[in-house]
């Protein structure tokens, strides 16, 4: 762990040791995700109860399935985890499909769908449900699977890659700022 603190120091870059504060940080953060999940099957299971129902239960269990994603890839991205001889080792796979890709813009699409429902519902007096209902997220989908495709073909000094020296994922600059554009 001090090797790869002196390595990112001669490459001229802040790195923290990894700590029993990281391993805390994902053990407590794990079990809240263990406490959801309970209260997701029990959503399930009740999901023909009416104020259930309201919610949408589906809807929100590929939400929570989301947030799991963007959490599996922060950990890898902000590095609270060691990275070789694991699949996190997988930058592009886990920093940007799960992360990115199925974590954040999953989940971002996944609530406008469900703001979007309301607002049909409640301000347009339309249905939940039909093909005008769908397109929007038919559209952001279909714009995060060219991005991820788009981003497999490039190099891996382009996007993004492993450095083994540091035991971390090194994303380009130029990419970051397309992984903004893209988020924003």
């Amino acid at each position: 762990e001090e090797m790869r603190v002196l390595f990112a120091s001669i490459g001229k870059q802040q790195l923290d040791p990894r700590q029993a504060a990281d391993v805390i940080m994902v053990i407590i953060i794990s079990l809240v995700y263990f406490i959801q999940f309970i209260a997701v099957i029990y959503m399930l299971c009740n999901r023909t109860y009416p104020p259930i129902k309201a919610k949408n239960p589906v809807l929100m269990t590929c939400v929570f399935i989301s947030s799991i994603m963007w959490f599996t890839g922060d950990i890898q991205a902000n590095g609270h985890a060691p990275l070789k001889g694991t699949p996190l080792q997988h930058c592009k796979a886990f920093g940007v499909w799960v992360r990115v890709l199925l974590g954040v813009c999953g989940m971002s699409a996944l609530l406008g769908l469900r703001s979007y429902g309301l607002y049909r519902v409640f301000c347009r007096n339309l249905a939940y449900r039909g093909l005008g209902f769908y397109i929007p997220f038919i559209i952001a989908s279909a714009c995060m699977v060219v991005y991820g495709i788009v981003l497999q073909a490039l190099p891996d000094n382009v996007t993004v890659e492993y450095k083994e020296v540091v035991d971390l994922c090194y994303y380009n600059d130029k990419y970051k700022a397309s992984l903004y554009a893209l988020l924003w």
